[in-house]
């Protein structure tokens, strides 16, 4: 599903225009990626949490040249279902 295909869902389900439900979705996800940025999480109960998280340096390998080289530590995005999503998701795959 893409993003228009959920704002044209949603505008028909609510009976608003696709401009107004449009508004919102991209509202809620800055303010998500603003606050996942920042350090904070997101928790939408029901949905899941996104949150960032610390992925530690580790040694990797160039496996054209055989050498090994350094990969720095980063943060990175990352969401956890809520378990009720999760089984969801579980039981129609």
């Amino acid at each position: 599903m893409t993003k228009k295909e959920l704002v044209d869902q949603i505008a028909e389900k609510r009976g608003m225009s696709a401009q107004e439900v449009l508004s919102v979705v991209e509202d809620l996800m800055k303010l998500v990626k603003r606050n996942v940025a920042a350090g904070d999480s997101v928790y939408l109960r029901g949905f899941g949490v996104f949150q960032s998280r610390l992925r530690r340096a580790k040694v990797g390998r160039n496996i054209t040249k055989g050498e090994q080289l350094s990969i720095p530590a980063k943060r990175v995005p990352q969401f956890w279902p809520y378990p009720h999503f999760k089984k969801l998701v579980e039981k129609n795959g």
